[in-house]
């Protein structure tokens, strides 16, 4: 460690959707790789996740902003008028935090999107790839107003890590890579649970569906895929993504259906698939990337940093993106195996650097 000190972390992901939690994961057992103590502070599905990657580590009830998507109406007017309960939450969750630190003696806070979650008495460093938020479509007058926003909070921090390579080569395209890129921002590259598989494995077949993401969108695109793939009576595996549940399996004609999967089954699900169906959250994107698919990209409806992205690869050949309202799996299934998908990223862990930096200070 250097300093003589067992460092006390405390790690904390924003709980909208899984992705927040998933990319912590490799972040944590590089911290506990330095012989340093993490401490685990979320909420909801984030932390049901990682209580079941990391059951020996201590938790701590810490609930942040997360918002349900609507099942219709506008979404820009939705995300308005939650503005208020998201500012609220900001100061909430810092005046939470600061109890935390003192209780529980913590020297370093890692947070992931929890824009509040900031302290000047201990290192502070804020996980993010979003450093140019996208306002909808006809609302591009807001960019600026975002910019101003997130740089603030971002200031706050003593780092700001984005999961993605710094060049012209990265998965975030301009979201983290347009000009001028805060003082405080290290591109510490892709953030993945997930590893490669041996070529040898064998030839890869059937269909995976990765299901996770805000309510009530969650639960509609989950009925509208198991209706359709019932209707083609084709073989399917579906994860829903319900780490609060208990890991059920159920069948449904020739579809297997599981609330919950651990990493390592994850892991040899992507590895041996032939497509997989989800939505383009960054850390599904990450974990494509790492492992090497094909994949049909189905954004949540309204939330701009996924339809963003979903065009992003869908120009550069790599995957078919469908609207959630047009998906037709006879027809987007044939198209998408057309595309090219990812292509294994070497596993270079280049954020290990900075966690023995941080451990050894």
């Amino acid at each position: 460690m250097g300093s003589g000190k067992e460092k006390h972390v405390l790690v904390c992901p924003l709980n909208w959707g899984l992705g927040h939690a998933t990319r912590c994961i490799p972040l944590i057992s590089s911290i506990l790789s330095q012989g340093a103590d993490v401490i685990l502070a979320a909420s909801g599905n984030s932390l049901a996740l990682l209580h079941n990657e990391f059951p020996g580590l201590a938790t701590i009830e810490f609930p942040g902003f997360s918002p349900e998507y609507p099942s219709n109406g506008n979404m820009l007017l939705n995300m308005v008028r939650l503005i208020p309960s998201f500012l609220w939450n900001v100061i909430s969750e810092h005046r939470g935090l600061a109890r935390i630190i003192h209780e529980k003696q913590v020297d370093i806070v890692i947070s992931d999107n929890r824009y509040g979650v900031w302290n000047s008495k201990v290192k502070s460093i804020l996980i993010t790839h979003q450093l140019f938020i996208r306002s909808p479509k006809g609302w591009s007058w807001m960019n600026y107003i975002l910019l101003l926003v997130n740089r603030f909070f971002i200031s706050q921090f003593d780092e700001c890590w984005i999961p993605d390579f710094p060049g012209n080569e990265n998965l975030s395209g301009e979201l983290s890579h347009l000009k001028p890129v805060p003082k405080n921002c290290h591109f510490i590259g892709p953030l993945s649970r997930l590893k490669a598989g041996n070529d040898s494995q064998g030839k890869k077949e059937g269909i995976l569906v990765l299901l996770s993401g805000p309510e009530p969108q969650r639960e509609m695109l989950e009925r509208i895929i198991t209706r359709q793939l019932e209707e083609m009576d084709m073989e399917a595996l579906i994860v829903c993504g319900k780490a609060f549940s208990e890991p059920l399996t159920t069948r449904k004609s020739k579809l297997t259906i599981l609330n919950y999967a651990t990493s390592e089954q994850i892991n040899e699900y992507i590895n041996s698939c032939s497509l997989v169906i989800c939505r383009p959250g960054y850390s599904t994107i990450m974990d494509l990337a790492i492992v090497g698919c094909k994949a049909l990209f189905i954004p949540t409806p309204g939330q701009t940093e996924q339809e963003y992205l979903a065009e992003y690869f869908m120009m550069q050949g790599t995957v078919l993106q469908v609207k959630q309202n047009d998906v037709s799996l006879s027809e987007n299934l044939p198209l998408a195996f057309s595309y090219k998908g990812f292509e294994s990223l070497p596993a270079k862990n280049l954020y290990e650097k900075h966690i023995e930096l941080l451990c050894s200070m």
